[in-house]
C-alpha cells in the first residue's frame, strides 16, 4: 500500500504531518507526554499551511505482507475510542473527528485494509459534511474503524461476560444485562419486563402437561420423563417408561394419565404395588400397606383374646393382655410375615430407635419416622417429618399434583407440573 502517513491528534483527531509537533487544529502536543512551550489554541494563534494538512492518498494494492498492511493502517487511523475530555470549540461543540474528502477516497482507504464499505455494517463510521447549498463537500470519521486482516473478516475486540447481550444502538458500546441507560452516551437501553421474562426452552415441556423425574433409581438418577401423551405405562417389559433392570417391577406396572386436564397414576394389577408419599394424616384401614424407608408394613386388626380354661381345666399362662385396637405386620421379602407389634393405647410409632418397632439398621429411617393412631374406631397414618417420607400403597388409582413422590419397583419418581 502506497500512502502517506501522519499523526492523529489525541484531542480533536484530526490529521497532521507526521513531522509536526503541535496540532494543527487545536494546538495540542501531539508527542507522548507534555511538551514544552506547546500552547492550546486559546492560548496562542496557530498558523496553518495548507502543506501541513494531510490528505489521504488514493491507495494503491500491491498485494503486500499481510503484516506490513496491517503496521500501515494501523499507523495511518487512531484505534483508540475518542478521549473522555475534549477542549470544546467556541460554539461548546466537541471538536469534530478526522475528515476526509469525500465518502469514496474513505471507502478505498476501509477496503485498502480489508474492511467492508464505510456506510455498511452496525452503524455508519461517517458523517457527511455538506455546506449551506446542501453539497457534500466531504466526511468526518464518527467511530472507531476495527482493523481486520486483509481480505479477512473484521476483528472486534472481545466483549466482558456480562455485557454480550446488549449493544447501544447510538454509540454501540457493549452494555451490561438489566441497565436501562447506556453508561457512556446515556441513550436508553428499551429494556422491559417482557424481555427479561424467563421463557420455557424447548417444546418438550408442555404448558398444563407433567414430568417424572427420576430421584433414585437402578443407576439413571436425574432422567426426566416427559408426559405429554394420554397414557403413559411404566414397567419392566411394557409401556414407554421402562426399567429393565428392577427386577420388582411387574412387566406392566403403572400407567400415568390425564383425566379433566388432572394427572392420575393407576395400577396395573402389579404384584409390589405403587406407592405414593402422603403429605398429612392419611386415613388408612384394615389391609392397608405402607412403607418407611426400607421397611414395608401391613395393618391389620388386633388379634382376639380368648381367655379360658384346657379341658382338664388349666389355664394357659403367658404375658398379660391389654385392650388392642390393631396391629402392624412387617412384611419380608417373599411375603412372609415378620416382626408384629400391637398398638399401645391405640398408637403404634415405626422408627429406628425408641419406639414401638425399632430397626436400627436401615439408614433410611428416621429417629421416629411415622406413626399410626387408632381413634373412635378410625385408623390414621402419619409422617413425623421424616427425610425420606412416608408412603401409601395406593388401591387402584390416586390423583398427583405438583411435588407429589411415587415409588414404583424400586424407582423414585418426582412428580413436576409444567404451569
Amino acid at each position: 500500500m502506497s500512502s502517506e502517513v501522519g499523526i492523529v491528534c489525541g484531542a480533536c483527531d484530526w490529521l497532521n504531518a507526521r513531522e509536526r509537533e503541535v496540532c494543527g487544529s487545536c494546538g495540542a502536543s501531539l508527542a507522548m507526554g507534555p511538551l514544552a512551550g506547546a500552547g492550546t489554541a486559546d492560548e496562542a494563534e496557530v498558523e496553518l499551511r495548507e502543506e501541513d494538512l494531510l490528505p489521504i492518498a488514493e491507495p494503491e494494492i500491491d498485494e503486500p505482507p499481510q503484516a506490513d498492511a496491517e503496521a500501515e493502517a494501523a499507523e495511518l487511523l487512531s484505534l483508540e475510542d475518542e478521549p473522555e475530555e475534549q477542549a470544546p470549540s467556541e460554539d461548546g461543540q466537541r471538536p469534530p473527528r478526522a475528515k476526509y474528502d469525500s465518502w469514496e477516497s474513505l471507502d478505498r482507504l476501509v477496503a485498502g485494509m480489508g474492511q467492508r464499505s464505510a456506510r455498511q455494517g452496525a452503524g455508519p463510521l461517517v458523517e457527511p459534511i455538506r455546506s449551506e447549498t446542501g453539497e457534500e463537500t466531504g466526511v468526518i470519521l464518527v467511530r472507531p474503524i476495527m482493523i481486520g486482516p486483509l481480505g479477512g473478516p473484521e476483528k472486534e475486540e472481545p466483549q466482558m461476560e456480562q455485557a454480550r447481550h446488549y449493544i447501544c444502538k447510538s454509540c454501540y458500546s457493549p452494555i451490561p444485562g438489566g441497565h436501562k441507560f447506556c453508561g457512556k452516551c446515556g441513550a436508553p437501553t428499551n429494556f422491559t419486563e417482557e424481555s427479561t421474562t424467563t421463557q420455557y426452552f424447548g417444546a418438550m415441556q408442555v404448558p398444563g402437561k407433567a414430568k417424572l423425574i427420576l430421584i433414585r433409581g437402578e443407576g439413571m438418577d436425574g432422567i426426566s420423563y416427559h408426559l405429554n401423551s394420554t397414557e403413559h405405562v411404566a414397567g419392566r417389559q411394557q409401556g414407554a417408561i421402562l426399567f429393565p433392570d428392577d427386577p420388582w417391577l411387574s412387566p406392566r406396572h403403572a400407567n400415568f394419565f390425564y383425566r379433566d386436564n388432572k394427572l392420575f397414576v393407576r395400577d396395573q394389577d402389579s404384584i409390589n404395588g405403587v406407592y405414593w408419599r402422603i403429605t398429612g394424616p392419611t386415613p388408612i384401614s384394615a389391609g392397608t400397606m405402607f412403607m418407611c424407608g426400607e421397611q414395608v408394613f401391613k395393618v391389620e386388626p388386633a388379634d382376639s383374646i380368648a381367655e379360658g380354661p384346657e379341658a382338664d381345666g388349666t389355664y394357659f399362662y403367658a404375658s398379660p393382655t391389654k385392650a388392642w385396637a390393631f396391629k402392624v405386620v412387617q412384611i419380608l421379602r417373599g411375603g412372609m410375615s415378620g416382626m408384629t407389634v400391637h398398638d399401645n393405647g391405640g398408637q403404634l410409632v415405626i422408627g429406628r430407635e425408641d419406639c414401638n418397632m425399632n430397626f436400627p439398621t436401615d439408614s433410611y429411617l428416621d429417629p421416629k419416622h411415622a406413626k399410626v393412631t387408632s381413634e373412635r374406631g378410625q385408623m390414621t397414618l402419619t409422617d413425623l417429618g421424616s427425610m425420606n417420607g412416608t408412603f401409601l400403597r395406593i388401591q387402584n388409582e390416586k390423583d398427583l399434583v405438583h411435588g407429589d413422590y411415587v415409588f414404583v419397583g424400586k424407582q423414585l419418581l418426582r412428580v413436576e407440573v409444567t404451569p
